[in-house]
Formats: structure tokens, sequence, C-alpha cells
């Protein structure tokens, strides 16, 4: 679901353990880099702990911006902006 200025997301998740996720989502991009943000994230009734949401940020934020790079003579990104219902990217 896209809110003004936020991600939320929800699944279910498979492995490596089985559960209802739900998570809330912010993007960013600040220096020619695309920044994701974790705010929150559950499995079930059980937060997920910082430590692991830090982990998976890093995670996806170095996979997202090697994409970038390997495609910067294709991929020109100016901005990023979540509106309800939508995502606009500004190339």
């Amino acid at each position: 679901k896209l809110e003004e200025g936020k991600i939320k997301v929800s699944g279910k998740l498979l492995s490596p353990i089985q559960g209802n996720l739900t998570a809330q989502v912010s993007i960013v991009y600040v220096n020619k880099k695309l920044v994701v943000k974790i705010q929150n994230a559950s499995i079930g009734a059980m937060s997920i702990p910082t430590f692991l949401l830090t982990s998976l940020e890093e995670a996806a934020n170095q996979a997202i911006n090697n994409l970038i790079q390997q495609n910067s003579g294709t991929i020109n990104i100016k901005s990023v902006e979540v509106q309800e219902g939508k995502i606009l990217i500004n190339f």
C-alpha cells in the first residue's frame, strides 16, 4: 500500500520461518543514491529486531544502488516521491 511518504508491505513469509509479514518502508533519493529505510517490520505478533532491519536495509540499498551504477548510462534518476497510491520517479 502506497501512502504519503511511505510504503506498507504485507504478505506471507514462507522461509526461513512461516508467518504473516508486515513492514513500513520509506524511499528517498539523495546524492545520486536511492535510500531505503525500514521503519518497522513484524512477522505475526513478533517485531523484527532493529539490528536485523539495519542489515536488511544495508543489503537492499547496496543491491539497488549497484543496479543503478551498472546502468548509469541509461538510468539517471533525479528524484523519487511516494504519494497516495503511486511512486513518482523523475528521470
